[in-house]
């Protein structure tokens, strides 16, 4: 039987990993630090990678970039992506416009749409944002949308009516069946 190699690591560096497994801002780096500190207890890289849940060679690779560059490895590095269109400002208009009433800013209606505020916002900024992008930044901002519903005056008499007669008839069938 082949015996796991240990990472050997002394007691502050133990600590130091501790504490930064403690205060880690995500789940990666958390399991970065676990797996070198499993890897100094003689644990195998297989058995590492069952506990945190991923792939043997990746249990290795952590533990070789610890090696090379010690506490710095556990951090994630910035990633490259496409640049957010929506800058924080436009963010600020957009979310302070939802607040208020869209007559204040020229819309001849008094609730606010979805894409009324896309609406405003491209023409105070230039973004265009879709609907549902906007809808996500204001659940995020604990802003409640609620689009009005509505209903025709003429037939709020017929649809009582018809719940009515639904009553009735719910109390028959019910004492048949």
């Amino acid at each position: 039987m082949v015996r796991p190699t240990i990472l050997p690591l002394s007691k502050g560096e133990i600590k130091e990993i501790e504490e930064f497994a403690a205060k880690a801002k995500s789940s990666r780096e958390y399991k970065r630090a676990q797996a070198v500190l499993c890897k100094s207890k003689g644990m195998s890289a297989t058995k590492i990678a069952e506990a945190l849940g991923v792939h043997w060679r990746t249990v290795q690779t952590w533990i070789a970039n610890y090696s090379e560059r010690g506490m710095v490895s556990f951090k994630d590095r910035s990633r490259s992506g496409r640049p957010p269109k929506l800058t924080e400002e436009a963010k600020r208009k957009l979310l302070s416009a939802a607040l208020k009433s869209p007559r204040l800013f020229g819309f001849l209606k008094n609730n606010w749409s979805l894409e009324m505020l896309g609406l405003y916002l491209k023409r105070e900024t230039g973004v265009d944002i879709s609907k549902s992008h906007i809808q996500r930044l204001l659940r995020k901002h604990e802003i409640v949308y609620k689009r009005p519903k509505l209903v025709a005056p003429e037939k709020r008499g017929k649809r009582a009516k018809k719940v009515e007669n639904y009553k009735r008839v719910a109390s028959a069938l019910r004492k048949k069946g």
